[in-house]
């Protein structure tokens, strides 16, 4: 059975998972889409997909749910330097308590996602498709974006099929679930030596490139390893689009171009254009080549790549050679 609309792609997910468009999430759907969709489900399930079709449409989904998280995170381009004024952004309000029922399902889904995560996140791969199976599947999809990738492919695929529990079993694992949930905030669930490096990273920011550079000099000789960690993180990708031309062309003299094309398949236009703009005409075409060659990228390959492109621009940053407009 050839899968080639999005309607009929959504009624494999739909079916692998055991839903169907009576879900609450799909109230937002039009009739007649919905309509289409439930068709295709009732199809399906007198004339079953085939495995390998089933796996192809979750293996897309799972690849649009990590690009989904990739792009929420990205922050549009600015290079964030902080002053002595204050920082960047408002501050966040505070979350308000959370207030358990006697409905543990319903309760469950109040968490905000981090929070599933949080609460889920020690345990083995059958329980948590257990609890996840619980949610609508937009909730589903946000919870689960947030697990390691290993995590997420394993899960995912127990949601074909996941396991079942006697239902008193069921309403304790979620209640002790939404219990550790709501305990959690944002920040609890932070690596402290990660969020310690991000924190230097910031200050190191906040400098001028002079006295920036006196101190990852001095570093380098005094702790190797940790100017390693610093030069990954002291630029984000998004800073390059902040680059002067004379230095995107230095840029790209240290940078392979199979590197490149691997950070920018998934790109925004903007950065695409700001490597392309400062490339030759045949230097142009053959980058654009290898991006289109490149049938997908995985979100790990693309993270190692654009990092890879972080630590060139903190060497030069070192070097004195950095500069943006």
């Amino acid at each position: 059975m050839a899968i080639a609309s999005p309607e009929h792609r959504i009624a494999v997910l739909l079916t692998a998972l055991g839903l169907d468009v009576s879900d609450p999430s799909f109230d937002s759907f039009p009739p007649k889409a919905r309509n289409r969709v439930q068709e295709l489900i009732e199809k399906i399930r007198e004339n079953p997909t085939s495995d390998d079709e089933i796996e192809s449409v979750l293996s897309e989904f799972l690849r649009m749910l990590r690009f989904a998280k990739q792009s929420k995170g990205q922050d549009g381009g600015n290079l964030k330097l902080y002053n002595s004024d204050g920082q960047v952004g408002d501050k966040p309000q505070p979350r308000p308590e959370f207030e358990p029922t006697d409905d543990a399902f319903a309760d469950l889904s109040r968490l905000e996602p981090f929070q599933i995560m949080g609460a889920l996140r020690e345990e083995q791969a059958s329980t948590i498709a257990l609890v996840l199976k619980c949610l609508p599947p937009g909730k589903i999809g946000e919870a689960l974006q947030l697990f390691e990738p290993s995590i997420q492919d394993e899960v995912f695929r127990l949601l074909k099929d996941p396991p079942t529990a006697p239902e008193p079993l069921l309403k304790r694992i979620v209640r002790a679930t939404v219990n550790r949930g709501a305990a959690l905030d944002e920040d609890s669930l932070n690596d402290p030596e990660e969020e310690s490096f991000k924190n230097l990273a910031e200050v190191l920011r906040a400098m001028s490139q002079t006295e920036r550079g006196r101190i990852m000099e001095g570093l380098s000789e005094t702790d190797p390893e940790s100017i390693e960690r610093l030069r990954k993180i002291l630029f984000v990708f998004d800073d390059v689009i902040r680059l002067t031309d004379r230095c995107t062309q230095k840029l790209l003299t240290n940078i392979a171009s199979s590197t490149l094309s691997v950070a920018l398949k998934n790109a925004s236009q903007e950065h695409l254009d700001k490597f392309t703009n400062n490339l030759s005409k045949r230097a142009k075409a053959t980058l654009l080549e290898e991006i289109d060659y490149l049938d997908s990228v995985t979100e790990q390959a693309e993270e190692e790549a654009r990092s890879e492109i972080c630590g060139v621009m903190a060497t030069l940053d070192g070097q004195g050679e950095l500069d943006f407009i």
